[in-house]
């Protein structure tokens, strides 16, 4: 933020890939000790009457910042005012967070990512669909399984611990929901699908 003084173009470039590094770091440290918590039983819920609409509006504004540095359009499609609910908003958040990543990350520029909410009988599900490199059919089975990248992820040279949509789906599971994905074969786009009952 030049505090220490003013950057050339090339120190700029070294201070923001170390703070890129560094925050990759750090997110690493956070879900290594988030799956410690899930696999000793420590990952409790602290669940509270939550603005669903505002947690989505905080969630794109954090997650368009992403998909615009990397060239990806992302785009909100919610098509009423939800409900408020009884949830862990944090844990929630870092749930929809991860998946909407994950999209971003293995979306090429110029692709698209689209959030999407509605009301399905007592549930709320959230969709983010995105045009991004697909699963390949044979690592569909360990999609959510701990530290597992897919192949086409891993020649993508995307960095990842492997651990979100593990952590995701967990978080899911705890409120009585669920988180499950279509792909396309071919590598023509992922459909991630998180779902939250609306009594808590």
């Amino acid at each position: 933020e030049g505090s220490a003084g003013e950057l050339n173009d090339d120190q700029k470039q070294i201070v923001e890939t170390t703070l890129d590094r560094t925050m990759y770091m750090m997110r690493l440290v956070n879900e290594l000790l988030d799956v410690t918590k899930i696999e000793d039983q420590r990952y409790d819920l602290q669940p509270s009457l939550t603005d669903f609409s505002a947690l989505l509006e905080q969630i794109v504004q954090d997650v368009s910042q992403a998909a615009e540095h990397k060239g990806v359009t992302f785009a909100l499609e919610a098509d009423e005012k939800l409900p408020k609910m009884t949830i862990d908003a944090d844990k929630v958040k870092m749930a929809i967070s991860n998946v909407a990543d994950n999209a971003i990350k293995y979306t090429n520029k110029g692709g698209t990512v689209r959030l999407r909410t509605k009301k399905v009988g007592n549930m709320i599900e959230i969709q983010v669909q995105d045009t991004g490199v697909g699963i390949p059919e044979k690592d569909v089975y360990r999609t959510f399984s701990k530290f597992f990248r897919a192949s086409n992820a891993i020649s993508l040279h995307t960095s990842g611990s492997g651990l979100g949509l593990y952590i995701a789906r967990t978080i899911a599971a705890d409120h009585g929901g669920d988180l499950n994905f279509e792909t396309n074969k071919g590598g023509a786009g992922t459909t991630f699908t998180l779902s939250l009952p609306l009594a808590g």
